[in-house]
C-alpha cells in the first residue's frame, strides 16, 4: 500500500469521501440509463402514435376516393335526371304562367263585376235622391196648393 501510496499519490485506503463519490457516480449512470430508456420508450410512444395518425388519415384518404369514385358513377346516371329535372321545371314554369294568367283574368273578372255594383249603388242611389226630392217637391206644391185653396176660401167667405 505504501508502494501504491508513493507512485500514484493516491491513498488506497477507501475513505467515507471516496463511497460518497462512488455512490454519486453510480446514481448519476443509473438515472442516465433510466433517463436514456424513458427516450426511448416515450419515442416509440410517439412514433407508435404517429403511426395510428398516419393510418386514420390514410383511412380517411381512401375514404374519400372511394366517395369520389361513387360520385363519378352517380353523375352518368345523374346526367339523364339532369334532363329530366330541367324538363320537370320547364313544365313547372308553364304550369306557373297559366296559373298566372287564369288568376290575372279572375281578378280582372272581379274588378269589373266590383266596378258593375258602383255603378248600379250609384244609380240606385241617385233614383231615391231624385225620388225624395220629387216628394219633397210634390209636398211643398200641396202645401201651397193647400195654403192658396185655404186662402180663397177665406176670400170668399169675406165676400159672403
Amino acid at each position: 500500500m505504501r508502494e501504491e501510496h508513493q507512485e500514484s499519490g493516491i491513498s488506497p485506503e477507501i475513505t467515507e469521501l471516496d463511497q460518497g463519490l462512488e455512490t454519486i457516480i453510480e446514481m448519476t449512470e443509473s438515472a442516465q440509463i433510466e433517463l436514456s430508456s424513458d427516450i426511448q420508450e416515450s419515442k416509440q410512444k410517439q412514433s407508435a402514435k404517429n403511426k395510428e395518425t398516419a393510418e386514420e388519415v390514410r383511412k380517411r384518404a381512401m375514404e374519400r376516393l372511394s366517395q369520389t369514385k361513387a360520385r363519378e358513377k352517380e353523375g352518368q346516371e345523374s346526367a339523364t335526371k339532369k334532363r329530366k329535372m330541367q324538363f320537370d321545371r320547364w313544365e313547372y314554369l308553364k304550369n306557373k304562367e297559366k296559373r298566372e294568367e287564369s288568376q290575372n283574368k279572375m281578378d280582372v273578372d272581379f274588378r269589373e263585376r266590383e266596378r258593375e255594383r258602383e255603378r248600379e249603388k250609384t244609380f240606385t242611389e241617385k233614383k231615391h235622391k231624385d225620388l225624395r226630392d220629387l216628394k219633397e217637391r210634390d209636398l211643398i206644391l200641396r202645401e201651397k196648393a193647400l195654403n192658396f185653396k185655404m186662402t180663397l176660401t177665406k176670400e170668399q167667405e169675406q165676400r159672403d
